[in-house]
């Protein structure tokens, strides 16, 4: 016994099934209790973290599910708001406010102001 608390590699369990059938447990009583007790902290730890997953799955779905019913409708002569040139020749962005945005249009404007300003300072910035 004093061997197993030595060593990270063998517990109570790996030894168990080379005994024979006859052999009484009580001098290891401790042992397969403490193992036993472990095994319970390492169940609640698992659940904890199914339920933990469970509700994030549950929370993706739903939204998931709000944003099937959200949608934008583009029109074919759409412009984009910083450089002015039709908005579906290339990568894009559309905000809840309707403004559009080419994708490396808005990165430009985001790096050269360094912040993000409100969309109606945007708007009215040359370039």
């Amino acid at each position: 016994m004093h061997f197993l608390e030595n060593t990270d590699l063998l517990k109570i369990e790996d030894i168990l099934p080379f005994f024979p059938d006859f052999v009484v447990i009580d001098d290891f009583k401790e042992e397969i209790c403490n193992a036993l007790e472990g095994y319970a902290a390492h169940i609640d730890e698992l659940k904890s973290e199914m339920d933990e997953a469970t509700k994030n799955a549950q929370a993706i779905k739903s939204d998931i599910a709000v944003l099937k019913t959200r949608f934008v409708t583009i029109d074919a002569g759409e412009r984009c708001s910083s450089c002015g040139n039709a908005l579906l020749t290339r990568q894009f962005y559309v905000f809840p406010c309707q403004h559009t945005f080419h994708a490396d249009c808005l990165i430009g404007l985001v790096r050269s102001r360094g912040v993000l300003l409100p969309i109606k300072q945007l708007t009215i910035l040359p370039l």
